[in-house]
Order: structure tokens, then C-alpha cells, then sequence
């Protein structure tokens, strides 16, 4: 049998749009496409433009309609761009080209927001528990969050903040606020006698994401207090038998 003409091979999937972040089955990644040499194995690696180690699965075998599927380990491979690569050898021995498809792995999530706490508005406006550091009050229902955005070289590209109405962020009040990264600071209005606390969550451009944690509480006393004497009254007499 002459066997002149080279085989092909076709990656399917993944594609150049696909991402590989922290929420992908990095051990079981499926890998799919088209084939010309039906019977005949085809040959799968990936490397990453990062380095790291990679052992190919087994060969899967083209199937009779002219297809491949299998599943490769990319877990011990870095950060990077990753290079898929299928190739086919005919019967005769003849090498047919390989199909290279590249595709952007980032599993690294964002470094989160710290120092999470609450600023004055105006000077005076908050004061902190005696006995609990954690806990703030403010004399004026106008909070601020503030907190210090991530500058590392996984900073987040996004934020999303969360408002609670506890001291625990666990009862969400409002819709999540999305911010640009750069921001570090966003405006509440409470009610007298609320309790405050928020989380931020930080995103990346590949889907990676980190939440932080509970921020400091906060409730607002923005009612003065009151006080009433009821005794003594006008009609008491301090007199010579008064002690």
C-alpha cells in the first residue's frame, strides 16, 4: 500500500479563547479535534512558555469518524502560554504536520484588598470601642469604607464591593458595587443605630478572583441622646430634715 501523502491532525479544543485559570480541571483538561489516519494514534503534548513538567497521556487512537479525544495533566505546568500541540503518523511512517493551538494559562489568583476599616467624613465623626478595636461608631449616618488595593505584580484588573448590614458580612444590604482597581474607597449611607461591614473582591482578567476579609464593623449613633431626671421633681423642698 503506497502512503505517500501526510496525515492530519486538527485541534478543536481548546481554542485561542479559552483561558486557563484557578477554577479550570487542570488535571483532567480535554483536548478534542480531527484526524485523517483512522486507527491510527495521535500524539498530544503541551509545554508552557513558563516552563515546567508535562508527561502526554496516552495516544489516543483516530476514531472511525474521524476524531480524537483525550485528557492531559497541565497542573505542573507554569503560568503562561500554552502550547497544545497533535500530530499523526501514517502506517508507512510518514510524519504529517502538527497542529499547534496556544492558550493563556493564569491560575494565580489576585493578591486581595487589606486594612479593611472606615474613615472620618469629618473630623471626629467616628470613635473606636474601648474594650474592641474591631468596632467602630459614628456620630453621622455618611460612612466611608477604606481599604487598601492590592499593587503586587497579581493585582486585580476589578473589584467588586459587598455592603453588610452586620457585624459579621454575612446580611448583604444593596447590590455589589463594581469598581475600577484602583479605587480604595466608597460611600455608605447608613441609618441610627445600623451596624456596617463589608468584604471586596478582587478579579483578574482571567476569571481568577479573592475575597478578603470581613472589614472592621461600624454602627451609626447619629441620634443625640436623651436623658430625663425624674426625680427630684419642682414639687421636692430640700429642707432642715433632708439628708
Amino acid at each position: 500500500t503506497v502512503q505517500s501523502a501526510a496525515p492530519s491532525v486538527v485541534i478543536s479544543s481548546p481554542t485561542v479563547l479559552n483561558v486557563v485559570n484557578s477554577s479550570t480541571t487542570q488535571n483532567l483538561y480535554p483536548v478534542s479535534g480531527t484526524c485523517s489516519e483512522v486507527g491510527l494514534p495521535v500524539s498530544i503534548s503541551v509545554s508552557s512558555s513558563a516552563g515546567g513538567s508535562f508527561d502526554p497521556p496516552p495516544a489516543p487512537t483516530c476514531s472511525n469518524t474521524g476524531k480524537f479525544s483525550a485528557t492531559v495533566n497541565i497542573s505542573s505546568l507554569s503560568d503562561g502560554n500554552l502550547s497544545f500541540k497533535a500530530i499523526q503518523t501514517s502506517a508507512s511512517g510518514v510524519d504529517g504536520p502538527s497542529d499547534i493551538i496556544v492558550v493563556k494559562k493564569d491560575a494565580t489568583a489576585p493578591t486581595e484588598a487589606s486594612s479593611l476599616t472606615w474613615v472620618e467624613v469629618n473630623t471626629g465623626d467616628i470613635k473606636t470601642d474601648a474594650t474592641d478595636p474591631n468596632k467602630l461608631y459614628s456620630k453621622i449616618a455618611s460612612l466611608k469604607a477604606y481599604w487598601e488595593s492590592p499593587t503586587s505584580i497579581d493585582a486585580a484588573d476589578s473589584l467588586i464591593l459587598q455592603f453588610y448590614q452586620d457585624q459579621a458580612c454575612t446580611i448583604s444590604v444593596g447590590a455589589p458595587i463594581t469598581l475600577l482597581s484602583n479605587i480604595k474607597d466608597q460611600v455608605l449611607q447608613g441609618a441610627n443605630g445600623g451596624v456596617y461591614s463589608y468584604k471586596v473582591t478582587s478579579l483578574d482578567a482571567a476569571g481568577n478572583s479573592k475575597v478578603s476579609g470581613c472589614s472592621k464593623s461600624i454602627t451609626v449613633q447619629s441620634a443625640a441622646p436623651s436623658v430625663v431626671i425624674s426625680s427630684p421633681t419642682v414639687l421636692n423642698v430640700v429642707n432642715s430634715s433632708t439628708t
